[in-house]
């Protein structure tokens, strides 16, 4: 009797794996266009590997990569029939808005490239410095446009050059500032010799997605298997260029982008790490939350029509419900073997139940561990930005209904970058280590809450706390990363200098945990200002 109910269990497994490989097995190649936003480079590395590591072939596609011009605007492509796919950034919730089908597939810059540059011999020291100079910026740039509102840039103030899409005008003096990536224009000012500073959107909390692919509502939903398939296979290709970026560098310049040399790609595969974040969050992580922001963000420029903001749910896709049946052999095969298991456990269980009492005790501990890790930040070992963002909303709503005070202090490693790029990733990796024990044994209650929120950024949350206790717990905090002594294998030590900014819940109606944060960042861009090194608190 067992071994009829196993080898029947056993038999139903088997065709329901002899259906799902049959189904898998492509047929003819599905041909299909991907329009990029520019001409080819590392920037689409994932898309270039899953086409030549045969990922798209495996699924049953037959993959174009069409580059860009400068006059390309691949929404439009897209929409119009002369792509299936393309890739665009930030303006996707803007043709949204407005009323253009599009659907977000997978982000895959997690946060935008997008920058100003500037030489350091212009006397430029802020973005506010700008007014008056001569700025390269294109009109469809519009994240950089919101970085200049937020810094209360009068943009009728600039004198906007037209963009010839190189640092030449930059180089030779016929412009102060430009917009571009922080992975491409970066190198050629580089190579150019010239120092140059850079202002980054994400100061001012007008914090982006980057290169994100999308496609159409109609192609989402008439062709479903298609998108299924061609967003697998993109990412798979993304995983695979992202952990080979030598040999992907190498791909890129033998056989796409000939004119570029292979340092100039291996340079922005570099640039593209704490972009793109993989470890942080999964490759092509999108969010409905953060889509809404930009989306707020642009309705403060007006650039979105008014009236009803619209569902931002719809712009992004959410995979169908499988059509087939094959289901139904999946339930049988598992009733199957699950009546064959219990049989045999059945007959066993006295002799096994001390063994599962022990799997059950690691199960409980796996849990308990997994539990712990969605809350931390695995380098630090402090709570991660998403568990931080839910208890400062929490201890906001606590602190305003009660009428009790709160405060955040927002704290930058000064120069970071700069020991980064010196020193190597793994000696930045025990610097901020080294930066999150001094900020956790300077607080005193078990209340006060500290997270790493993003690359060398750390953000603490002090319950029942006005400004000056918070004023306080910030100089514990500037002594005790001052006196920290960075030691890094044979490297020589170093010393490092926070900038912390600060502030305190302001009861009113318009006051958001967001707004605290924001104010506290503020503070933080004022002290970085001033000379960093040292502590700024938001007005009152």
């Amino acid at each position: 009797m067992r071994r009829s109910a196993l080898a029947f269990a056993l038999l139903i497994l088997a065709v329901a794996l002899d259906a799902g490989a049959a189904t898998a097995i492509p047929g003819n190649a599905t041909p299909i266009r991907l329009q990029l936003k520019w001409r080819h480079q590392f920037q689409f590395a994932g898309y270039y590997a899953a086409l030549e590591k045969g990922y798209y072939r495996e699924a049953g596609l037959d993959v174009t990569i069409m580059p860009a011009s400068p006059s390309t605007d691949p929404v439009d492509v897209v929409l119009k029939g002369g792509a299936d796919f393309g890739i665009a950034s930030s303006e996707l919730v803007l043709r949204y808005a407005k009323g253009d089908p599009v659907v977000v597939l997978a982000t895959i810059f997690q946060h935008s490239p997008l920058t100003l540059f500037v030489r350091s011999d212009t006397g430029i020291q802020s973005v506010r410095d700008l007014a008056g100079r001569r700025v390269a910026l294109s009109p469809w740039e519009t994240e950089i446009f919101a970085y200049l509102q937020r810094e209360q840039v009068p943009v009728g103030r600039l004198q906007l050059v037209q963009h010839d899409y190189s640092v030449n005008s930059l180089v030779e003096g016929r412009v102060e500032a430009l917009a571009g990536y922080e992975t491409d224009e970066s190198y050629y000012l580089q190579q150019a010799g010239k120092q140059y500073r850079q202002f980054t959107p994400r100061s001012s909390g007008v914090d982006f997605y980057g290169d994100t692919l999308f496609s159409t509502r109609a192609m989402v939903t008439s062709q479903s298997d298609w998108v299924d398939a061609f967003r697998a296979a993109s990412l798979r290709g993304w995983e695979y260029a992202m952990s080979h970026q030598e040999e992907i560098a190498e791909l890129v310049h033998a056989k796409y982008a000939p004119d570029l040399p292979v340092d100039k790609l291996r340079f922005e595969a570099e640039r593209m790490v704490p972009l793109v974040r993989t470890d942080l969050v999964e490759l092509g992580h999108t969010h409905a939350g953060r889509w809404q922001h930009i989306y707020d963000v642009y309705r403060e420029l007006d650039l979105v029509p008014k009236g009803d903001a619209p569902d931002i749910r719809g712009l992004i896709y959410q995979p169908p419900t499988p059509r087939d049946w094959r289901w139904l052999w999946w339930v049988l095969a598992v009733a199957a073997l699950s009546l064959a298991v219990v049989i045999w456990i059945a007959r066993r269980f006295y002799r096994l139940s001390s063994r599962l009492r022990q799997q059950l005790d690691e199960n409980r501990r796996l849990q308990d561990e997994l539990r712990a890790l969605t809350i931390t930040d695995p380098l630090t070992s402090l709570h991660n930005r998403r568990h931080f963002d839910v208890v400062c909303a929490a201890e906001w709503e606590r602190a305003r209904r009660d009428r009790r005070p709160l405060a955040v202090l927002f704290i930058d490693v000064d120069h970071f970058k700069a020991y980064n790029d010196c020193h190597g990733h793994r000696a930045g990796d025990a610097c901020l280590a080294a930066v999150a024990r001094a900020i956790r044994q300077s607080l005193q209650r078990p209340a006060d809450v500290a997270a790493r929120y993003g690359g060398d950024e750390f953000v603490v949350l002090l319950p029942d706390t006005d400004t000056d206790g918070a004023l306080d717990v910030a100089r514990r905090v500037l002594a005790a990363i001052s006196a920290l002594d960075i030691r890094h294998d044979d490297l020589p030590s170093a010393q490092v200098t926070p900038s912390i900014g600060v502030a305190q819940l302001v009861p009113g109606p318009n006051d958001t945990s967001q707004g605290l944060l924001e104010r506290a960042d503020r503070a933080l861009y004022a002290a970085k200002t001033a000379g960093r090194g040292r502590i700024m608190a938001a007005p009152v």
